[in-house]
């Protein structure tokens, strides 16, 4: 098959690329757009294996064995060693749900079908427990390559613009469609094939045979430089809230061809991106990238309390390090298509790379995760997050005054939820409303309240506003301000995870404008009391116990485990509020001295999991609060 010319500065567009998203794993505010490095990373990969096939059908040489086995070549065996050291770390550090869990992203990801089994926010607050969330890029790519040969092959049988025509139109297709079901469904948008195609056809169809290079290096200096701006501009501005793909992965993937395009004519820019620490990087990008996530990871884990200088400057050593080792003693070497590593060496080794991790995985599965490895009293400990669930059901009333996400008004219990009679306190909100109920219940009806509850998953108590992915959400909320205005209560309490609930963060400003003008609607004879945000941690809270149990620490409040944006959410709800009729209750100004939060009481976790409440953890809170709510004072019955 046709060789293709080496392009130095195509390799450090990957190191760009590599350590963008690098860098944006760990934080670093000064790139919050570096997650675009994915989608260079498919533009590039586009233009590479597409002219390598566009070669190879122009010069009538085109072999799909030997195409996937220079794929496999190219991918797996650095893929097998990265997951087995991954694997070893996971079973030494990971909780049993933990590796259950781990175990399940790697069938899917041996199966090279990770894109399509996570329903996990790229963007959310939980991706810091999925050492293999990373592997979804390969799976979209590994999905592209199966499609695309067949594809061209069939496509270039009508000639050179039927051929066109043809990546054209599929490009075109699969960028509408990505914009299309981006509000829908943006974690489908995100991982799926048909949603992400068009990133990689950018890059192959500027590997065209026909396509010409720039005619003069002037034209590929203002190329190159139209390409760096785009790319800049998407890694400074972009962020978390940028509503993406869709159209918005439209400039880093412009931008990378726009490189790749004026790069054929050496210019400032080329010359930059060739310059040998950048090439290196480059060569090892795909290294890094495979490591570079487990390693923050279990770095996490290992050192909760480390500096964020401390933890920048180890893990990018780290990362660094092991993926120069794996390029110089794994890539290498089984790139050599003589000797041991011959076509059916790949093959077969290939087969059983997978066979094993499906077998690991599986066994690990069907094991529970080998939760007997773990001393008694830290299964104990993680029975809570694992068995809490039916308890939960039934603190909670679910089903009954607290209705599930595909749930409407309609399904709330109206006879035992919502009595009409005697002095009526509320408690409207969503799951961290209900988690108050067995600590709230008793003291408002032993001060003569008659209680009653409206909670809806996922659905904060803000009348007017549209929740992407809790669509029910709205039409509840309205019914159950009807209710309020038709009947009326003495006291309304409203919950909610503020800080960040159904795709939207809580403590913007629209959020709580709406919120605020709520205030001035409800009826005059009826009390407000807001409870602010609850404690949130960076997981599950029996985890975190069990981990301290484990190294000895019997320490029964957190250190530094609770999310940093609970408190802005507590600061602006506060300011809010003040210019108000409601009572803002700061939840964490009470229970939470020097943000330091319990995490256990009464020899039972205050949270099952993440946030919500136990039922010891629910009278704690309630028994901390209720002063502050002044029930008795502030209510006029």
């Amino acid at each position: 098959m046709p060789k293709q010319d080496y392009r130095r500065d195509i390799d450090g567009l990957r190191a760009i690329s590599v350590l963008a998203v690098l860098l944006y794993h760990l934080g670093i505010s000064a790139l919050p757009g570096g997650v675009v490095g994915v989608d260079v990373f498919f533009a590039i990969s586009g233009y590479l294996i597409g002219g390598r096939i566009f070669q190879g059908l122009a010069a009538g040489q085109f072999s799909f064995i030997d195409f996937y086995e220079r794929r496999a070549r190219r991918i797996l065996p650095a893929y097998f060693f990265v997951s087995t050291l991954t694997a070893v770390a996971a079973y030494a550090l990971f909780m049993p749900a933990e590796l259950v869990s781990f175990s399940k992203s790697l069938i899917a990801s041996s199966l090279f079908s990770g894109n399509l089994a996570t329903q996990d926010n790229y963007f959310g607050p939980d991706v810091e427990t999925l050492p293999l969330l990373h592997y979804w890029s390969l799976g979209v790519e590994e999905h592209f390559y199966l499609l695309f040969p067949v594809i061209t092959l069939l496509a270039w049988r009508f000639g050179r613009r039927a051929f066109a025509a043809t990546l054209a139109t599929l490009l075109v297709g699969s960028l509408f469609a990505s914009q299309l079901i981006l509000p829908i469904s943006p974690t489908t948008a995100f991982y799926w094939l048909p949603f992400r195609a068009w990133e990689l056809l950018i890059g192959s169809m500027l590997a065209l045979p026909f396509i010409e290079p720039p005619k003069s290096a002037l034209t590929g200096s203002i190329a190159s430089a139209a390409g760096v701006l785009a790319i800049v501009v998407t890694l400074l501005l972009y962020s978390s809230a940028t509503s993406f793909p869709g159209i918005a992965a439209l400039p880093p993937c412009a931008g990378a061809a726009l490189m790749i395009w004026g790069g054929q004519h050496p210019n400032f820019a080329s010359r930059v991106l060739g310059l040998e620490p950048l090439n290196y990087i480059g060569r090892c990008s795909y290294s890094l990238y495979l490591v570079h996530w487990p390693v923050i990871v279990f770095a996490r884990q290992l050192y909760p309390d480390a500096s964020p200088s401390m933890f920048l400057t180890g893990t990018v050593a780290i990362s660094l390090g092991l993926a120069v080792l794996f390029y110089q003693f794994i890539e290498i070497p089984t790139r050599n298509r003589k000797g041991f590593w011959r076509q059916r060496r790949i093959f077969e080794l290939s087969a059983l790379g997978v066979v094993a991790s499906l077998a690991l995985a599986f066994f690990t599965s069907v094991n529970g995760g080998f939760l007997n490895r773990l001393p008694a009293d830290v299964q104990r400990l993680l029975a809570y997050s694992s068995k809490y669930d039916l308890r939960m059901r039934a603190d909670y009333r679910f089903g009954q005054c607290f209705v599930g996400p595909g749930q409407t008004y309609a399904d709330i219990d109206q006879a035992a939820c919502l009595p009409v009679g005697g002095s009526v306190a509320l408690l409207w909100g969503d799951s961290y409303a209900a988690h108050y109920t067995v600590g709230l219940r008793p003291i408002l009806e032993g001060e003569g309240f008659v209680f009653a509850q409206l909670n809806a998953s996922g659905c904060p108590p803000i009348i007017g506003l549209d929740f992407p992915r809790r669509p029910n959400c709205r039409a509840f909320n309205d019914a159950a301000f009807e209710w309020i205005k038709k009947n009326r209560p003495k006291l309304v309490i409203m919950s909610s995870r503020w800080f960040y609930a159904s795709g939207r963060w809580f403590y913007d400003e629209q959020a709580m404008q709406f919120l605020k003008r709520e205030m001035s609607e409800f009826p005059p004879e009826t009390t407000v009391a807001i409870l602010g945000q609850s404690p949130a941690y960076v997981e599950e809270v029996p985890v975190i116990l069990a981990r301290r149990w484990l190294r000895g620490d019997r320490s029964t409040v957190s250190e530094g485990e609770i999310r940093s944006r609970v408190f802005d959410a507590d600061k602006v709800m506060k300011a809010t509020m003040a210019g108000t009729s409601a009572l803002y209750v700061s939840v964490l100004d009470i229970v939470c001295p020097d943000r330091k939060c319990p995490l256990y009481a009464d020899e039972t976790p205050v949270h099952f999991d993440s946030g919500h409440l136990t039922d010891v953890g629910s009278k704690l809170f309630a028994e901390e609060i209720k002063g502050e709510i002044g029930l008795i004072r502030k209510v006029e019955r």
